[in-house]
C-alpha cells in the first residue's frame, strides 16, 4: 500500500513526542512493506525566515500555510495520514483532495488554544462548553492574547466543524478517553477508532538489573505535576528526574536527600534508567493523549506510579500495570506498595505491553483501518 504521512514537525528546542511518533510510524509501515512518503515541513526552516510569526498566525486564522497537494500528488498514496498541520501547512487542500484521509489526534487544539484543557493548573472546557473567545480572554496560548487570537478564530464553530476533523474519514484516538472525549464534541462517532501508539521493543542491551533509583521523566512544565510530585516524595527514596523546561531551577532546588536532578540526557539514556528502575512515575495533572514514557514504561516491563487525571492513570487502573492514586498525598504509600510487591507489578506491566503496544498490535489495527477507507 502506499501512504503518505504529513506532518508539520515542531520545533527542535521543545522536544516533541508528536515528532517522535511520525518517525517510528513511517520507519514501521517502511518494514511492512508498505511505501511511505513523509510529507512534511520543519518549524526549525520556516522559523527562520523574515515574517515568520505573521505569517504562522494568519495560517492557523485562515487556513492558509504551505499546500502539500502537489507532493501527494506526485506520490499518489492510496491514503493519506495526517499527524499535524498546525501551524504551517494548509487545511484548505482537504477540500479538493478526492483520496481517503486518516488523521491522528495527539492533542485538543482543535477545541482549545492550547491543546490540554487545562487552565491555571486546572481542567477548563470553557472554549467547547461556551465559546472559543474564552481563550483570548485568558490568553490561552503562550500567555498572550494576541497569539491566542489566531487559534480562536480558527476554532470558533466548535471541534466538530474542524477542517480536518470534518474532512477525515477515520479518526485515529490514542486511547479510550480521547475517543469519549471527541465523541462528546459531536464528532461522529462513527470516524473515531482507539490505536494507541506503538513503543518499539527494548534492544538487547537496555535491561539493567539496578532496581535502586525511582525514575520521573518528562518536560518539566506545570502541567507535568512534577513540583507537586517533589514536595511530598519520601526523601530517603532515590528518585531521579530526567527532563529540562521552565521549572527546572524549581525542580533542583525541589531536589534534597536521595532526590537528584538528572537533567536532559538522551532517549538511549532515559531508557536504560527506566530498565533499572522500581517504577516509573507518571504525575502529570492533565489529560495526556498518549503518553510516550508509559509505553515505555512496560516494554521495560517497569511498573508505573500515576496520578488519578491523566491517560497513565486510567491504564494502569484497567491493566494493574503499577499503583494509580487519587492525588499526590497518596504518593508515599504508592512507593512503599511497589517495593513491597514489584514483581507482581512487573509481570502486568510486561503482559500489559505484549497485549496493547507493541508494533505489531499497531500496525495490525492501523493497517485494518487502512484498509476499510481504501474499500
Amino acid at each position: 500500500m502506499r501512504i503518505a504521512l504529513v506532518h508539520s514537525f515542531y520545533g527542535s528546542a521543545i522536544p516533541s513526542g508528536e515528532n517522535v511518533v511520525v518517525e517510528q510510524q513511517a520507519a514501521a509501515l517502511t518494514t511492512r512493506g508498505h511505501e511511505v512518503n513523509v510529507v512534511s515541513v520543519r518549524t526549525d526552516d520556516l522559523a527562520q525566515q523574515r515574517g515568520y510569526a505573521a505569517r504562522a498566525a494568519i495560517n492557523v486564522a485562515t487556513g492558509r500555510g504551505w499546500d502539500p497537494t502537489p507532493a501527494l500528488s506526485d506520490a499518489a498514496p492510496d491514503v493519506v495520514h495526517v499527524h499535524n498541520l498546525f501551524p504551517n501547512i494548509a487545511t484548505t487542500w482537504l477540500r479538493d483532495w478526492p483520496g481517503p484521509v486518516v488523521c491522528t489526534v495527539h492533542n485538543f487544539r482543535p477545541a482549545c488554544a492550547n491543546g490540554l484543557l487545562r487552565r491555571e493548573g486546572r481542567p477548563c472546557t470553557l472554549c467547547p462548553d461556551d465559546g472559543s473567545w474564552h481563550a483570548v480572554q485568558h490568553a490561552c496560548y503562550r500567555g498572550s492574547a494576541v497569539a491566542t487570537l489566531p487559534l480562536a478564530i480558527r476554532n470558533r464553530r466548535g471541534p466538530a466543524a474542524d477542517a480536518l476533523l470534518a474532512r477525515a474519514d477515520a479518526i485515529i484516538c490514542p486511547g479510550e478517553h480521547v475517543e469519549q472525549v471527541y465523541a462528546g464534541w459531536d464528532v461522529p462517532a462513527h470516524k473515531l477508532h482507539v490505536i494507541p501508539h506503538f513503543t518499539p521493543a527494548p534492544t538487547a542491551g537496555a535491561s539493567s538489573a539496578d532496581r535502586g533509583e525511582f525514575v520521573m521523566a518528562s518536560r518539566l512544565s506545570p502541567e507535568k505535576g512534577v513540583l507537586d510530585l517533589l514536595r511530598v516524595w519520601p526523601v530517603e527514596v532515590p528518585l531521579a528526574v530526567y527532563g529540562g523546561g521552565p521549572l527546572q531551577a524549581e525542580v533542583e532546588a525541589l531536589c534534597r536527600g536521595a532526590i537528584r536532578f538528572a537533567g536532559h540526557v538522551s532517549p538511549q539514556e532515559v531508557s536504560a534508567a527506566i530498565a533499572g528502575a522500581p517504577a516509573v512515575v507518571i504525575p502529570s495533572t492533565w489529560l495526556e493523549i498518549g503518553p510516550l514514557t508509559y509505553g515505555e514504561s512496560l516494554a521495560q516491563g517497569t511498573p508505573v506510579i500515576a496520578v488519578d487525571g491523566n491517560a497513565a492513570a486510567l491504564d494502569v487502573r484497567r491493566s494493574g500495570a503499577g499503583v494509580a492514586v487519587p492525588d499526590f498525598a497518596g504518593i508515599p504509600a504508592a512507593v512503599a506498595e511497589i517495593l513491597a510487591h514489584r514483581e507482581r507489578y512487573a509481570a502486568a506491566a510486561r503482559a500489559r505491553y505484549r497485549e496493547r503496544y507493541t508494533v505489531e498490535a499497531w500496525l495490525t489495527r492501523t493497517e485494518a483501518l487502512y484498509t476499510a477507507v481504501t474499500g
